[in-house]
Order: C-alpha cells, then sequence, then structure tokens
C-alpha cells in the first residue's frame, strides 16, 4: 500500500513492494544502474514521477515549483588548521592500520561541496561517480570543502610522505552535493541516496550533516527511515551519518530508524566528546557507533596536498563510514554471501566499550578483528 505526503514543494510517495514489482509502475521516469542522473531534473521539469524501485520511493515535482533544489548562497569559507606532526595516534590507538584498505567497495559522500580536484582524491566525473540537482557546478567545488575534508578521513591516497591517513584509500569515492542550507524539504538528501546507492551502487554512504528534528516535518523522518531500511535489505548498503555537534537530541537523518548515528569521543583514553547531540539515544541505540572526533589528519583544498585537522562528529562520521568499507572487504574476501546487517552486527562486535563520568556505556568502532 503506498502511502503519500508533501515536503515543501515534491510530493513523496513509498511503496513496500519488491523492487521487480515497482518497475512496472506507469508514467514514470525509473531509476536503477542503468540510468542516466541526467534524466531526473528534465523530468521534474517536464512535471513527471521519479521512482526508484529499490528504495521504494517516489518524487515528483508540484507544479510551478522552483527548478533548483541546491541552494549555494551564503557559503562560508572553512577555517583551515595546520596538523602539527606527532598529533594524531588514533591509528595506534585501533590497534594499527589492518592490510584492509577498502578495495572494490564504493563509498558515497554526501555534502554541499568537495573539491575532488586535489590530487590526492579521485577525479569527480557527472555520470560516473558524481550527481547534483545543480548542473551548473559539475565540479562542486564551494569554498566550503566540508565534503572534502570528510572524503579524505574516508579515502585519501598518495600522500607526497607515504603516510596513510585515508582510513580506507582503495575505496572508490563518489560524490553526491546537497544544498547548503538546511531546510525543511529534504528531498535534496533523498535524491542522492538515491543516485549513490540505486545508480552508483554503493555500499558505504557518509552523510556528515545534520538538522534539528524539531525543523523537520514527521514525513521526512518517515521517508528516511524508509529509504535506510530498504537500502540494508535491497541495495546491501549502510547509511553513516553524524549526530550533530551541539547538545539536546540527535539530529536528522542521523534520529531516522536504521540510519546509523555516529557520535564521537575524544582523544587517547576515550572521553566521551559530550557536546554533541543525542548523547544519551546513543548509549541505548542499536545502530549507533562511536568514532575519533578530534584531531584527525585529512587534506587541505590545493595542489600541494597540505594535511589539516579535523574533528567533532562529522570527523567520526567519516571515520567510521571508512571503517565501514574495510568490513566489507573483509566480508568479500571471505567469499560468501553475506548481508548489510551482518557487516553492522560485525562492526558492533568488534567495538570497544567507551564509558563517560555518569557511567553510560558506547560502543567505539574499531578495525575488523
Amino acid at each position: 500500500m503506498a502511502r503519500t505526503e508533501q515536503i515543501g514543494e515534491f510530493e513523496v510517495r513509498l511503496f513496500d513492494e519488491l523492487p521487480d514489482e515497482l518497475k512496472m509502475v506507469d508514467d514514470a521516469t525509473i531509476v536503477s544502474r542503468s540510468s542516466d542522473w541526467s534524466e531526473v531534473p528534465r523530468a521534474f521539469d517536464e512535471g513527471r514521477t521519479v521512482l526508484d524501485p529499490l528504495l521504494g520511493v517516489s518524487i515528483r515535482r508540484l507544479e510551478g515549483a522552483r527548478a533548483a533544489l541546491v541552494n549555494l548562497k551564503n557559503v562560508r569559507p572553512a577555517k583551515v588548521l595546520s596538523a602539527a606532526a606527532g598529533e594524531l595516534r588514533y591509528v595506534d590507538c585501533l590497534g594499527g592500520w589492518p592490510n584492509l584498505k577498502g578495495h572494490d567497495v564504493k563509498v558515497a559522500v554526501l555534502d554541499v561541496g568537495c573539491g575532488f580536484r586535489h590530487r590526492c582524491l579521485p577525479r569527480l566525473m557527472s555520470g560516473t561517480n558524481y550527481a547534483s540537482m545543480a548542473a551548473e557546478l559539475p565540479d562542486c567545488e564551494t569554498p566550503s570543502h566540508h565534503g572534502a575534508k570528510c572524503a579524505g578521513v574516508i579515502g585519501a591516497r598518495g600522500i607526497p610522505s607515504g603516510k596513510r591517513i585515508g582510513v580506507a584509500p582503495e575505496a572508490q569515492l563518489g560524490f553526491g552535493q546537497l544544498q547548503y542550507e538546511s531546510s525543511e524539504s529534504r528531498v535534496d538528501l533523498f535524491l542522492m541516496l538515491s543516485w549513490a546507492i540505486s545508480v552508483w551502487g554503493a555500499q558505504v554512504v557518509s552523510h556528515s550533516r545534520g538538522v534539528r528534528v524539531n525543523k523537520i516535518a514527521p514525513w521526512s523522518m518517515t521517508v528516511m527511515s524508509h529509504i535506510a531500511l530498504r537500502a540494508k535489505h535491497y541495495a546491501n548498503a549502510l547509511i553513516f551519518s553524524s549526530a550533530g555537534n551541539h547538545n539536546g537530541s540527535l539530529r536528522f537523518p542521523a534520529a531516522a530508524d536504521h540510519v546509523i548515528a555516529v557520535g564521537a569521543y575524544i582523544g587517547e583514553r576515550r572521553r566521551l566528546f559530550t557536546e554533541h547531540s543525542g548523547v544519551s539515544e546513543l548509549a541505548s541505540r542499536y545502530y549507533a557507533l562511536l568514532g575519533p572526533g578530534s584531531k584527525l589528519q585529512t587534506i587541505g583544498i590545493g595542489d600541494d596536498c597540505d594535511l589539516v585537522k579535523f574533528g567533532q562528529t562529522s570527523a567520526a562520521c567519516a571515520f567510521v563510514a571508512g571503517c565501514a568499507a574495510l568490513y566489507y572487504e573483509w566480508f568479500m574476501c571471505r567469499g560468501a554471501p553475506f548481508t548489510a546487517d551482518e557487516v553492522f552486527a560485525k562492526m558492533v562486535a568488534d567495538s570497544e566499550l567507551i564509558t563517560d563520568a555518569s557511567g553510560r556505556s558506547f560502543r567505539g568502532v574499531r578495525f575488523p578483528q
């Protein structure tokens, strides 16, 4: 039974049918691995419905709504901090880097901009490993560069010093560009998840952004939970999202069911980063992990490949998503079928216990054991 509600300027419908059953829906632009993503904005312009059978969601822009989904106004330049040598000890703390490097695992980074021109990141090519609803921004360069830092934590490679700073440097990286300003309409996020998982074939999605739940319509939460569940069941994919960096409840989409919420700890002694969102929720939630959230090395923007510091739950989310790529590779090396739920269950089983001052316990990510 399909359920339909409006989100902002869009009609969003959810389906519970199997993916093969939904491919028979008439008068819809079907999103699949063989899709040309450029057909999606064209379909919206022509008033057609866009249907993703895998994720069980269709989206139609209402008549008279604005054509562009991505708003990149008021983008703030990133503050770049140099990383001092010897500061970053997460490799040793987690038992050293394993032989696994994320080979053949696809990780999608969803953010506002990235700067993938950086020589330590793979090139972005529209139609291959990059998508956006803003066709005029094909290289997704924005002054924020928040996405570049996240991508560097996950999969930077070719560092001149020879150091390994990317958790999964042999993973395939893709990028889905989101609008900069958070708003009630999260259709851009749903569309980029559709591209990342159903079209590009990502097994891991890293999303280090968040919106206060009280600014999100309940239907948006329902849609996100629906997509995350179907991503696991039908695409063998896991979605990771940062908990948020402010006191209070978990941010959206981390608060949605089946999305893996990522909090942060500080330093070698695993002190909980208590200022972030949803601390008590993370302690009681199954789909939750902590990752390192201070002084991670990642790439700066520029051809000189300078290293910069990165922290808080954005960095932790990218780190945990990179670790997930290692777990996917671990399962793939076994040569037996596996599910996304099994991947996460092993991440949970291998995790280390982190306790805060109040006695609450949390699971901290570790490398495959």
